[in-house]
């Protein structure tokens, strides 16, 4: 289980989960999902990972994620 969020601090509490930046998470979500990862709408829930993601399935997250970030 992990969660991103976009800040220039780390994130370690719940003030500064608040304080990350939100719009920027929007636009990654849109940017992965045009990638064809689909991911919770909302930077305040969790993200899953489990035995039943293969290789291929983390590569292509993985390279969703690249683009997305660029």
């Amino acid at each position: 289980m992990l969660a991103l969020y976009f800040s220039e601090k780390p994130v370690r509490t719940l003030t500064d989960v608040m304080a990350s930046d939100t719009e920027r998470f929007r636009d990654f979500f849109h940017r992965m999902r045009e990638n064809g990862v689909l991911l919770a709408p909302s930077p305040f829930e969790a993200w899953f990972l489990s035995c039943a993601h293969d290789t291929e399935a983390l590569d292509l997250v993985l390279e969703a994620a690249r683009d997305a970030l660029r």
